[in-house]
């Protein structure tokens, strides 16, 4: 899972710098596309980081519900005992 962490992330950074050296060639040379682009390249990197926020807590709860030692599983295991 940390490999597919890492490639995804490394594909963002790829795909944000990316959107920022098109956006400031846009830019520099006048074009009409470059406020949409400018625009653009702000709402993907607010998505990647809602992304981002969103897996965090699927893993937190995934690890919370599926941890052994966790409080509510400890209490069904002092009852069975």
């Amino acid at each position: 899972m940390k490999l597919w962490k890492r490639i995804l992330a490394l594909v963002a950074v790829i795909i944000v710098v990316g959107m920022v050296i098109a956006t400031f060639i846009m830019g520099i040379t006048g074009s009409e596309y470059t406020l949409g682009m400018f625009g653009l390249t702000f709402l993907v990197v607010i998505q990647i980081f809602v992304l981002l926020m969103i897996v965090r807590l699927v893993d937190r709860h995934n690890s919370q519900t599926m941890d052994p030692n966790s409080p509510e599983d400890s209490d069904k295991n002092e009852e069975s005992s």
